[in-house]
């Protein structure tokens, strides 16, 4: 589950939360640590809330902060790769752009439906305000 610049993470959370304790799953929050990026606030809050959530419900957890391996514009060659490397069974991303990727976001989101590593990927959209 990569970290999310978007106002809302509630629905991601619930449905990962509620998917990894049916399958007694490890959910890994990761985000890809460029050297020059600097991390929105609701970024950093949305990780801080990823975190909270996942030790509030009892669910095993690692936070990965990892440097990118390949060049990639956006986040999702990186987020494809690390699940990858890790034998990731599902990723999850919420299916609406963030306000800081709207400019790469369909592009984006096609890279990850149809990853070259065949990861089944959780896509819930936003909640309709």
């Amino acid at each position: 589950m990569p970290v999310a610049g978007h106002k809302d993470v509630k629905g991601l959370l619930d449905a990962v939360c509620s998917i990894a304790k049916i399958h007694g799953s490890e959910v890994h929050v990761f985000q890809a640590m460029r050297p020059m990026d600097r991390p929105s606030e609701q970024l950093l809050k949305n990780k801080r809330d990823m975190l909270y959530r996942l030790q509030e419900e009892g669910i095993k957890h690692i936070e990965a902060n990892v440097p990118p391996e390949t060049f990639s514009v956006g986040y999702a060659q990186h987020i494809i790769g690390y699940a990858k490397k890790v034998g990731a069974g599902l990723i999850a991303v919420i299916a609406d752009a963030s306000p800081d990727m709207t400019h790469l976001a369909d592009a984006e989101k096609e890279r990850m439906l149809f990853n070259d590593a065949h990861i089944p990927v959780l896509a819930p959209g936003m909640e309709a305000k």
